[in-house]
């Protein structure tokens, strides 16, 4: 994981001079982003902290593709972004599943949106919801599922087509604690099994330094990047290794960045 001139092999998101300019409605121009310059390596697993405001989701979803940025370049895999990539799986802080339609349909739908063969992908999709221990509620609706439930669902369904890199922005968010923990440990098992790339989004540190090989810390607006912290806690990783005093190092590591020139007493966990 570098900033600055990120070369051009070896990583499987490369960001180059990164710029997003909004306009306001009132004429004056927001910038969200400032020359941001990253890259993550192939199946790393990389957090992005930072202030409200501060441009984490916006470079979310210029790396999706889901918007366009107004300077700089965003690479997957060596694809420059100009729109959605198929070889991109999104989780977001809903699990926006369609209430009138099965788990196991749900997990299925990116197969049916890409043009597949939703049959062919019928295995792939029950061995997901097994490993995110779903196979007794395939023939559920959402409705019927808890919220942790709802969002291990998502999980797969972003998974189903097998796609190199995993786009995460606050999946968690909106869960309680103690879900949140079990999802945190959930998604490392999950990755450890698959061995994706992920970039995760999220206002909390605890998580980001749980899950992470690396936290990118971000300044607020307008978004930069602040520092890099390696996380070199041993894999693989139980709730238990929050009590270490590595982890509470690290964990205080990033807030001292993220709360750098700031008044004391600000939020963060």
């Amino acid at each position: 994981m570098g900033i600055g001139s990120a070369p051009a092999d070896g990583g499987a998101i490369i960001v180059r001079d990164l710029e997003k300019i909004y306009e306001a409605r009132a004429g004056d121009r927001v910038t969200a982003l400032d020359r941001i310059s990253l890259q993550v390596r192939r199946e790393e697993f990389v957090s992005v902290v930072g202030p409200s405001g501060c441009g984490k989701s916006t470079l979310l979803k210029i790396v999706a593709g889901l918007i366009a940025p107004t300077g700089g370049e965003a690479t997957v895999n060596g694809t420059p972004v100009r729109g959605p990539l198929p070889d991109i799986g999104m989780v977001f802080q809903s699990p926006v599943l369609l209430p009138w339609k099965t788990i196991l349909h749900n997990v299925l739908f990116p197969i049916k949106i890409l043009r597949r063969d939703v049959a062919a992908h019928r295995d792939a999709a029950m061995a997901l919801l097994a490993l995110a221990g779903l196979a007794d509620s395939a023939h559920r609706y959402p409705s019927e599922l808890s919220g942790g439930m709802q969002q291990r669902a998502a999980l797969c369904r972003a998974l189903v087509h097998d796609p190199a890199l995993l786009l995460m922005d606050e999946p968690f968010g909106a869960l309680d604690a103690m879900t949140r923990d079990d999802m945190n440990v959930e998604l490392l098992r999950i990755w450890s099994e698959r061995r994706k790339t992920v970039l995760f989004i999220t206002h909390s540190i605890s998580e980001a330094v749980f899950l992470s090989d690396t936290v990118v810390v971000m300044t607020p607006r307008p978004g930069r990047i602040d520092c890099i912290v390696p996380v070199d806690l041993p894999r693989p990783r139980d709730i238990g290794i929050k009590d270490s005093k590595h982890f509470g190092e690290l964990q205080a590591q990033v807030r001292e960045r993220i709360y750098a020139g700031r008044p004391a007493g600000g939020g963060g966990d």
